[in-house]
This record gives structure tokens, C-alpha cells and sequence, in this order.
């Protein structure tokens, strides 16, 4: 066999710590599951990449043929094996971060090749092979990596030799320069490189040891992707029928049809109807059709929380095994921070419900080859930076919106998506912050082969143009669907009929026991009641008030909110999704829910009457679409037609500044005054709300751009909301400079605004206590006593801390009385709270309590 080019130099070292797989082999390993990874992408995408890629992504560890880096091996004893130690300390002082001597020799060979100064576009191509550990690599300042000659002319020959071989062996570079405009094909790029890094270094596939040759690694490399589930087949069975894919939806509505009809083309869409009007289902079903005809590679569905994301995991998982997808624990990811603690416990009752036969997580690993390849594939994708590297998967958005922020692996997100279909769920609750990174993914996506699906029941019209990337109809029709093909000069905008139902709403300044008579008579008579405060402390007030007053019939009573920890939270929202869900089986004679806005979104709520403090327009429909959300007998919900009673201050509009504020207040602290004071003059008028024909009315009424007088109330708090607006829009466009300084990609890098800094709070029975010197024992409020160790991470430990934690204000625990020892399982601050006796439900070494009804409060 001839021997490789720079066979000495090495690029893995063994378990003994001596010279291991070279430089050469693990080059050509990365561009061949680099190239089996292409042949994964929809045909469309992958005709309009530049030529070139493969020997780029051999050459992306050509820096580690650096006296730097070789001398990093303490065994490694020089090209010939003879080199003294003299010469070896010698080089040890040159550059050793290889990343950054491989974006400078390619910079190199690219300025000499096609004479451009370091200015052109061409070093961008260079740029690609310095970022493969997942941030751009430091600029070299010195005139080179090799210290000072004769050594850099020696050192360098080495590279400009294994340069030729590899475009011998691969073909040329790239011979057109990467424009500036073409970053989201950059970063693409580098995150194909940093994937295919990471499956041509795990070991489990290729030993380091290394000796594999040219002829051997296609074969290697196959079988390393098909462990993990990345094989060429088709994503979906075709000619699925939607009565076959939707059960439970078998009549499609004009809108679903319309998109199950249509002959979808990669693009973006902008699926527009009332809260319940059966979105999820139009998308899906658009979505499969984009992956049978093979223009889509996946799926990943994003949502705002990780509540709506675990709600929509199964309804997903179902879609897919209708779809024929074959799903298991490793093709379907749920993503987000909290999603190792639930996915399991989702497949494993999804199994025992749909009796599929599938492979499920508890059944990976049991002895044969096939559950032996699972566990691989599950182990491979159970890192968060991995998860959006399934073919299919749920989550947030957050992770989906790593990709535009300067954030470590960013580049693996955008890659992640490229060629799928991704659905973006209710796009219209999102802040100017949000908002605008959004903006930016939607866009990024298309340049990536992505086809992108938005959600949402009250989009204004300039958003809808603005996130549709092109002049648009100025439509006022809903539902409404909005459709920007490739290829295609404008977008176009379908409406649909759509059947109507009234909601009464009536708007009142009502002190807290006359609201609390109000929602106990509506229980009393049968109905079911849905309180949705602004705040939490709000709705703690309004439950304590509520348990103190008299009800006839006792009706049942309850509070929801994000103070509660993550198992008590759970145990309610399963409690009241089965009170007051679809089933209607166990819905009681009469009831008060008293919740915060996660009510709003993330649950499946069917109110008989409202109760809903002042609110932004779009907060306010979608907490209206909580009201008769399923068809049921008049006589069930005791009560002739819907209503709605929204709870407002006294709000004079010739007031001064601070009177409104403080009219305004807490909810001014949650939503702007100025969008407080816009909706309440829209809905002052509002008898009769007519759903959803008057949803388009509402929303344009409510944020139409109007000048406001200077001096005003009006015109203070329009000042302050744009200051803000700016405020917002700089700070995103700051953290998504991904030529800034990277920081890690870790759950605390929010791809949201928080003015307000937050910390957790770890709830236990008693005092932690110190077993050995690095081992502490922990007694948590739920679930089994635990302990932490800083030298490892347990499993057992780090679910039993997620399960206790409670994310409260920074003000609320003093930073001084951080655990530090928890830092080892992704938390920067975390105060635990002790001891909690749950008989008293009080006392506290924090000024903060505890009672299992009421959550977490000062």
C-alpha cells in the first residue's frame, strides 16, 4: 500500500497517549461522511452548492501538520522519529491551536492561487475550515504559525504537499469566491464539517488508533451513518391519504384542504386561523407531502415553551407512524433543555398505547445487533448540541434560534435544519428581541434548502409581509394562507370561509371580592371558569381569596402557574387538561382554574366562561379561544352563549402619566402601558366578539402606527415602547455578530429578552449535607434523597434536580447563597431552599415560601 502523505503526522492519539490515526486518514474519513451526509439532502439543495466542498473538509485539520500541535504528543518524536529535545521545545513554543493554523495556510494557498488580497471574498472559503470546532478561530497575527526560518519553509512544504495530494485525490477547491452576502451558506458549511468531524472522531466508529486505508473508509463510514440512523431512504411511505394520517380529523377544513391539494414547492407559508382551528394538522399534512416527493429531508416543529413543546411530541409521534416514518428514540428528538427528563416516559406510553412495535427506549440495547445499533444512535443524539441532527423533532424555538446567535456550535443548528421542513408554532408571540432573530432564521433557512411553515391566529398584516420576505398582498381576509414558492416573483394569499361563533364580552372595573362572587356564582351554577391573571402573585392572591370565600357546593378549585417545580407543575396540568380537555369524561359541575399565562397556549383548556385581566389584543383572543374551544351540549355548560369579562382599572384618557402607571400596574411590568392603553380603548367597545371574523379587525385596530400628542399619556408611552423596540433590535442584532466573542451554547444563552435576571431555586426537606469532600447529600421536596458529586455527573442527581427546581427572581435569593456544586450540571446559580416542612408549609432559610396549592411566593 503506498504510503500516505505526512504519514508521521498524527491527528488522534491512543488510549497510551502515542501517535495514533494521521492527519491524511482522518481527512479523508471526514470528506466521506461529509459526502454521504450531502447525499441525505434534498436534490433541489444540494444542485445549488459550490463545487468544491469535499477536499475543503479534508483539508480541515491540515493545521495540525504544525510543529505546535505535533509536539502536543509527548511521544511523538519529530517526521523521522529522531528529533532531540531541544528541537522539540523548541517547536512547542510555535502556534499549537491547529484550527486557526488551518484557516492561515489555506488563507495562504487561496491568496497565492488567485492573487487576492487578505480583503477578498476567498478567504471566506479558508474562514470554513478555521471554525470547524464551532467558533471562527482567532486571527494569527504573527506573518506566520512555523515560528521563524529555515523552520516555516520546511513546515509549510509539508502543507503545500498534502494540499496537492488531497486535490489529487478529491478534485479542486472552490473556483468561485464565497460573497459576503452568502454567510448562511458559510455557516452551513461549517456546520457540515463539524458534524462529519465529530462521526469521523468518535471512536466507537473509527479506533484511533487509525490504519484504515483509502479503499477501506467509504465502507467504515456507511456503516458509521447507518448506526445512527442516517441512511438515504425516503422520510415518509408515500400516497398516504389525510383520513389515514389524521384519524382524528377526518373531515378536512377548507383551509387543511387547500394545503393538502396544493402541490407544495419548497418556500415559506403562513398558515393564518383562530385559536382550535386546526393549524397543526394543516402544516403536518403539507409537510408530509414536502417529504414524499422527496423536496424535504425532516421536520423539526418549534414552539414557544417546552410545556407546548412536550404537548405536541406525541401528536407528532402519531403523525409520523401514520406517515409510515418508522420513528423510534433516535429518528425523533425532543428538543430543548428539560426534554431528557420527559422524551423517554413519552415514547414508553405512546408504545403501550398504540401497541406499535416499535423501538422504544427501555428497549435499546437488549443483546442483538439491530437494538445494539439503537442504543448507539440514541447515545449519539442524547448531546442538546446533537438533538436537532434527527431527521424528525420537537422543541423550542430557543434551539432552532441558536443557529443565528454568536453561540458556540451555532453552525451545527443551521446545518441541522437545512433541507427540512420546519413549522414555527404561534409567531406571533413574540417580542421585538425574539422576534427579530426569528426574522433572521426564517430567511437563513430558505438560503439552506429549508421550507419554513408559520403559525398563528393573530398576525398582524406587516408582520405577515415582513416575515414573507416579499411585497404581499394587502389582505384583510381570515384565515388566511400565505404562500412564498421559490421561484416565484409574489407570494400568494388564499382566503377561506370559516364557520363563526360569538363570545359576549363585557369589560369592567370590578375590586377583587366583587370578581371573586362573580367567578364562585358562574361555579355555582355548573359552569367551568378560567381566571387568567397577568402575573403570578396575582393569581396566588386570587386563588387564596377564592379558598376563602363561601361556595356553595365547594366547587373544585385550582392554580396554575411556572412557580410551581417541574413534577408539581406536571401533576396539575395533567389533573386539569383531563377536568377540562377534548374527553369532557371527567369535567366537573363547575370549577375556578385561576392560571397565568400559560393557560393561554400550551394547554388544552375548555372554559364555559372567562375571567381575564387587561391584556394585549393578541394575549386576549388567544385567551378567548380557551372558551367552548369543543363542541358541547348547551346544557353541559349551563349557560346560552360564551362569555368574556376582562377586568380593567380605572383608565381616564386625559389622566396623567403616573395615574395610569400605576392604574396600569403590575400588568404594565408584563405587557406596555401604550399596548395596554391601545387595547383597552379597542375592546371598550366590544360587545359581541364574532370568531374569528373579527380578529383581523382587533389586531389592526389595536397596532395600526398612529402619532400620539406630545405630552400625553399616549404619547409618553409610545416614546417609551420604541426606545425599547430599538433597545431590543440592537441587542439581537449584537448577539447574532457571530464575529463577536463566542460564548457557550448553553441553556442560560437565552434567544429571549429578560430585563428581569432570574435564579433557581432547589426545594428540599432538609439541610444539605456534606458526606465526603466532594460529595454532598441532598433530600429533595419529590422523590428520593440524592447526592452530588463535583467530580461526576449522575443521572439520578441531575433529573431529581430538575424535577425541584423553581426559576424565581434574582431579588428573591441573595447570590451569596448559591450551591456551587450544582454548577456541575449546567447551572450557573443555583439556592437551595431548606428546610421545607410540608405540614406547615413555611419556614425557610430564604425569604420565600412554599405550599403545594399555591407554588413558590414571597
Amino acid at each position: 500500500m503506498k504510503e500516505p502523505p505526512c504519514s508521521w503526522a498524527w491527528a488522534k492519539t491512543t488510549a497510551n497517549g502515542s501517535p495514533g490515526c494521521s492527519v491524511w486518514e482522518h481527512g479523508m474519513t471526514t470528506a466521506e461522511v461529509a459526502r454521504l451526509l450531502l447525499e441525505l439532502l434534498p436534490q433541489g439543495f444540494r444542485n445549488r452548492l459550490p463545487a468544491g466542498l469535499l477536499p475543503l473538509i479534508a483539508l480541515h485539520d491540515i493545521g495540525k501538520i504544525s510543529p505546535g500541535f505535533q509536539t502536543k504528543c509527548t511521544q511523538w518524536k519529530g517526521v523521522d522519529g529522531r528529533a532531540d529535545e531541544r528541537t522539540l521545545r523548541n517547536w512547542s513554543k510555535c502556534e499549537s491551536f491547529h484550527a486557526a493554523v488551518s484557516q492561515w495556510l489555506l488563507g495562504k494557498y487561496f491568496r497565492r492561487t488567485h492573487r487576492c488580497t487578505s480583503q477578498r471574498p476567498w478567504l471566506l472559503w479558508a474562514e470554513c475550515a478555521g471554525a470547524h470546532h464551532g467558533r471562527y478561530a482567532k486571527t494569527i497575527r504573527a506573518n506566520n504559525p512555523f515560528d521563524t526560518p529555515p523552520l516555516d519553509d520546511i513546515w509549510q512544504s509539508y502543507a503545500a504537499d498534502f494540499i496537492q495530494n488531497v486535490l489529487s485525490t478529491l478534485g479542486p477547491l472552490p473556483e468561485h469566491p464565497l460573497e459576503k452576502d452568502e454567510t448562511a451558506i458559510q455557516e452551513w458549511i461549517i456546520g457540515l464539517t463539524e458534524v462529519a468531524d465529530w462521526i469521523a472522531s468518535n471512536e466507537n466508529f473509527f479506533p484511533p488508533e487509525g490504519g484504515l486505508s483509502n479503499e477501506e473508509i467509504p465502507s467504515k463510514a456507511k456503516r458509521a451513518l447507518a448506526s445512527i440512523g442516517f441512511t438515504p431512504e425516503t422520510p415518509v411511505a408515500r400516497g398516504r391519504s389525510w383520513e389515514e394520517l389524521f384519524p382524528h380529523a377526518s373531515n378536512p377544513r377548507p383551509l387543511q384542504r387547500h394545503l393538502w391539494n396544493h402541490a407544495p414547492e419548497p418556500g415559506i407559508y403562513i398558515v393564518e386561523d383562530s385559536m382550535g382551528g386546526g393549524k397543526t394538522e394543516a402544516a403536518l399534512g403539507l409537510a408530509y407531502h414536502l417529504m414524499e416527493k422527496g423536496v424535504a429531508g425532516g421536520l423539526y416543529f418549534a414552539l414557544p415553551t417546552q410545556t407546548t413543546s412536550n404537548r405536541i411530541f406525541e401528536r407528532v409521534l402519531d403523525f409520523l407512524a401514520n406517515a409510515g416514518a418508522g420513528v423510534d428514540a433516535h429518528n425523533l428528538r425532543l428538543a430543548h433543555g428539560n426534554s431528557w427528563l420527559v422524551q423517554d416516559d413519552i415514547f414508553r406510553g405512546w408504545n403501550e398505547t398504540a401497541g406499535t412495535g416499535r423501538v422504544s427506549p427501555e428497549h435499546c440495547g437488549s443483546g442483538n445487533a439491530e437494538d445494539s445499533a439503537a442504543l448507539v444512535a440514541r447515545n449519539w443524539f442524547a448531546s442538546s448540541r446533537r438533538a436537532l441532527l434527527s431527521r424528525f423533532g420537537v422543541g423550542t424555538i430557543d434551539q432552532a434560534l441558536m443557529g443565528e446567535l454568536n453561540v458556540k456550535h451555532c453552525f451545527v443548528r443551521r446545518y441541522a435544519l437545512s433541507g427540512k421542513v420546519v413549522i414555527l408554532d404561534e409567531v406571533h408571540s413574540y417580542d421585538m428581541y425574539t422576534g427579530t432573530l426569528m426574522k433572521e432564521l426564517v430567511h437563513n433557512l430558505r438560503k439552506v434548502g429549508s421550507t419554513v411553515i408559520l403559525l398563528s391566529a393573530t398576525l398582524t398584516r406587516a408582520r405577515r409581509a415582513e416575515l414573507l420576505g416579499a411585497q404581499a398582498v394587502d389582505s384583510q381576509a381570515y384565515p388566511l394562507c400565505s404562500i412564498a414558492e421559490e421561484d416565484k416573483k409574489k407570494p400568494v394569499e388564499t382566503p377561506f370561509p370559516a364557520e363563526q361563533r360569538e363570545v359576549r364580552v363585557s369589560c369592567r372595573s370590578l375590586d377583587m371580592p366583587t370578581a371573586v362572587k362573580k367567578a364562585c356564582e358562574r361555579a355555582q351554577q355548573g359552569q367551568c371558569v378560567l381566571w387568567i391573571r397577568n402575573t403570578v402573585q396575582e393569581a396566588q392572591d386570587a386563588y387564596k381569596q377564592l379558598k376563602t370565600e363561601r361556595c356553595e357546593g365547594d366547587p373544585d378549585l385550582g392554580l396554575l402557574h411556572a412557580r410551581f417545580p417541574l413534577w408539581r407543575r406536571q401533576e396539575l396540568e395533567d389533573l386539569w387538561i383531563k377536568r377540562l380537555g377534548r374527553d369532557g369524561s371527567r369535567r366537573p359541575p363547575g370549577c375556578i382554574l385561576v392560571a397565568t399565562q400559560v393557560a393561554e397556549q400550551s394547554l388544552d383548556i375548555d372554559a364555559d366562561f372567562l375571567i381575564t385581566d387587561l391584556a394585549p389584543t393578541d394575549m386576549l383572543l388567544q385567551r378567548a379561544g380557551r372558551l367552548w374551544r369543543h363542541a358541547r351540549p348547551r346544557s353541559v355548560r349551563h349557560a346560552e352563549t360564551a362569555e368574556m369579562l376582562i377586568l380593567t382599572p380605572d383608565l381616564p384618557s386625559d389622566a396623567p402619566t403616573a395615574t395610569l402607571r400605576d392604574a396600569l400596574n403590575p400588568s404594565g411590568c408584563v405587557y406596555a402601558p401604550y399596548v395596554l392603553l391601545r387595547s383597552h380603548e379597542v375592546w371598550r367597545a366590544v360587545e359581541t366578539l364574532r370568531l374569528p371574523s373579527d380578529i383581523r379587525p382587533l389586531l389592526e385596530k389595536t397596532y395600526a402606527e398612529r402619532k400620539e400628542e406630545a405630552g400625553t399619556a399616549l404619547g409618553e408611552f409610545l416614546n417609551e415602547l420604541e426606545k425599547k423596540k430599538k433597545e431590543m433590535w440592537a441587542c439581537a442584532l449584537a448577539r447574532a455578530d457571530k464575529k463577536a466573542p463566542f460564548v457557550n451554547d448553553t441553556d442560560d444563552v437565552s434567544a429571549r429578552y429578560n430585563s428581569r435576571p432570574t435564579v433557581d431555586l432547589l426545594l428540599l426537606k432538609e439541610q444539605p449535607e456534606g458526606v465526603k469532600n466532594t460529595i454532598t447529600r441532598y433530600v429533595p421536596l419529590h422523590g428520593a434523597p440524592f447526592e452530588v458529586d463535583t467530580l461526576h455527573w449522575d443521572a439520578r442527581a441531575a433529573r431529581a434536580i430538575r424535577e425541584n427546581l423553581v426559576r424565581v427572581p434574582r431579588d428573591w435569593a441573595p447570590a451569596s447563597k448559591g450551591a456551587s456544586d450544582i454548577a456541575n450540571y449546567g447551572f450557573s446559580v443555583v439556592h437551595p431552599m431548606f428546610p421545607i416542612d410540608t405540614s406547615t408549609q413555611s419556614t425557610y432559610n430564604l425569604p420565600v415560601r412554599w405550599a403545594p396549592e399555591l407554588g413558590v411566593y414571597l
